[in-house]
């Protein structure tokens, strides 16, 4: 609970860059990578200096989240929200930049391995941002890679699994091509 007292010098100067918007106040919080309450995000833009209405930030976040930028989960009466860097590699390389921004990224870093089921979600992800969850919609093994930083191999055994599982199917003599089966959530 102190933390939502406190924004850091970090968060603001990215606010500033961007305009200090309640928009980029909004993005700047949530670029920490971790899912946050709804009424935890309303305190901590208010943090920064200026005070915003509720219907005002919860108007930018209902549109960040219509336009794939964040992501939202209910429990209760309680609505969480986190940036959506499964289908965006520019949000993903922004987060881990904004966790860590002193940090030198080595050779002999050691990567952290994904699951199959983790891989899946994030591939789901990068879906339906192509297809606009929208069913029989094709989309390319490339396009999914321009999305997730995943190696072709691993994506190749990847779709395979989702194919197994009735979620994708995959076009009849055209490699690397594929449609969605079943509505991805």
């Amino acid at each position: 609970m102190g933390k939502a007292n406190y924004v850091s010098n970090k968060n603001k100067q990215l606010s500033s860059l961007f305009g200090d918007s309640v928009r980029s106040k909004i993005v700047t919080i949530l670029l920490d990578g971790k899912e946050i309450k709804s009424s935890e995000i309303n305190k901590k833009v208010n943090l920064f200096g200026e005070e915003y209405g509720i219907s005002i930030i919860q108007e930018h976040i209902t549109n960040l989240k219509n336009n794939g930028f964040i992501t939202q989960r209910r429990e209760g009466r309680q609505i969480y929200s986190r940036i959506n860097s499964s289908g965006n590699i520019f949000l993903r390389n922004f987060c881990e930049l904004m966790k860590a921004p002193n940090a030198k990224k080595g050779g002999s870093e050691i990567k952290m391995r994904k699951t199959t089921s983790q891989w899946i979600n994030e591939v789901q992800g990068a879906i339906n941002m192509i297809t606009k969850h929208k069913l029989g919609e094709k989309f390319t093994s490339t396009q999914i890679r321009e999305r997730v930083n995943i190696e072709s191999q691993r994506l190749y055994q990847i779709l395979g699994k989702m194919k197994d599982r009735g979620m994708i199917g995959s076009v009849e003599g055209r490699r690397g091509l594929y449609f969605v089966k079943a509505k991805l959530s």
